[in-house]
């Protein structure tokens, strides 16, 4: 009798022990699962690498002209939402206009080649393609606004993309006036 109460009290014990080494494993998991390690110095490298940014702020179309290698003809008057106007160019051929303003933004593109220089990689509802000025432009959007339109002359390609759309009508003036 006394052989099997020993036996049933070093049960219990070995329990306990067992709980309390499963429960120490648990702790050790959930710390290690959310440390968060340091660079060991300021020089060594990070893990998240960023591509620089290949755009150079210019003061002035012809300074963005003299970066990309070739000129950019605009509409002659910014939208009348616009408050800020941003032009940007790259050595590799390419000039940015960004106009902001009253959440709206318009970014009209120029670059060397006949690729879609866009960047606008959403889906949208509708895609047709339209003729402004013997260019074949493509132009993509939802219900009656385009919200991005491409084309290319052969040497250069060109779009313009608006984050609030623009009515046919409204879009294909700016398409003719941009060279």
């Amino acid at each position: 009798m006394l052989f099997r109460e020993i036996t049933a009290e070093r049960m219990i014990e070995m329990k306990k022990l067992i709980v309390l080494g499963v429960c120490a494993a648990m702790a050790f998991s959930m710390a290690a699962c959310t440390s968060k390690t340091e660079p060991s110095s300021a020089t060594e490298p990070s893990s998240q690498m960023q591509l620089p940014n290949p755009f150079t702020s210019c003061e002035t179309m012809a300074d963005a002209e003299k970066i990309a290698g070739f000129s950019l003809t605009m509409p002659e008057h910014a939208p009348d939402w616009a408050a800020e106007t941003t032009i940007r160019a790259t050595r590799s051929g390419m000039i940015e206009v960004v106009h902001l303003g009253n959440g709206n933004e318009m970014r009209i593109r120029k670059a060397t080649g006949n690729e879609d220089i866009s960047g606008d990689y959403s889906a949208y509802q509708n895609s047709a393609e339209i003729s402004v000025n013997d260019a074949n432009v493509q132009v993509k959007g939802n219900e009656e606004k385009i919200y991005l339109a491409t084309w290319s002359n052969g040497t250069y390609s060109y779009s313009i993309s608006v984050n609030s759309g623009l009515t046919q009508e409204d879009i294909t003036p700016l398409i003719s006036s941009i060279d």
